[in-house]
């Protein structure tokens, strides 16, 4: 198992984040929009955690935690969005979203565990959880969501 690791610092105004990145686990804390352009723990069982502390998270390409790995994104602020916008997964964990403000997603977004029979997602957001037309996909066994 590898050591954990200490939250990634970034730079004020940074909004693309996380480019291709590969290691576990994934700790990111933001105080401004990130643009999430893929994530992936490799091979381990590591957990992703991505925070933003104002202003929107978007997925913008895949985060995938591999095995019992959790993904865990959060948006804090009253008008902090999560935009899914790409494949959010886990092979069994657990999938937790809590946005200050919504959850949004595209038609192209879906959030799920590989191993339908297993996992976990919670969807937390103070105003909105997905919209008429853009449906949020989901592909896990237990769901749980409040506004």
């Amino acid at each position: 198992m590898l050591p954990l690791l200490p939250p990634v610092l970034i730079p004020p105004m940074v909004t693309v984040l996380a480019s291709s990145i590969t290691m576990s686990p994934d700790v990111v804390d933001e105080a401004n929009t990130v643009t999430i352009d893929g994530i992936s723990t490799g091979g381990s069982n590591g957990n992703i955690k991505v925070t933003t502390r104002a202003g929107t998270l978007t997925v913008g390409q895949a985060v995938t935690a591999n095995g019992s790995g959790d993904v865990t994104l959060t948006a804090v602020g009253a008008m902090s969005d999560i935009a899914v916008n790409a494949n959010i997964q886990t092979a069994t964990g657990n999938i937790e979203l809590t946005a200050g403000n919504a959850i949004t997603t595209d038609t192209t977004g879906d959030i799920r565990t590989v191993t339908a029979s297993s996992g976990t997602l919670a969807l937390r957001a103070g105003n909105a959880i997905g919209a008429t037309g853009n449906a949020i996909d989901i592909n896990v066994a237990t769901v749980a969501a409040s506004l």
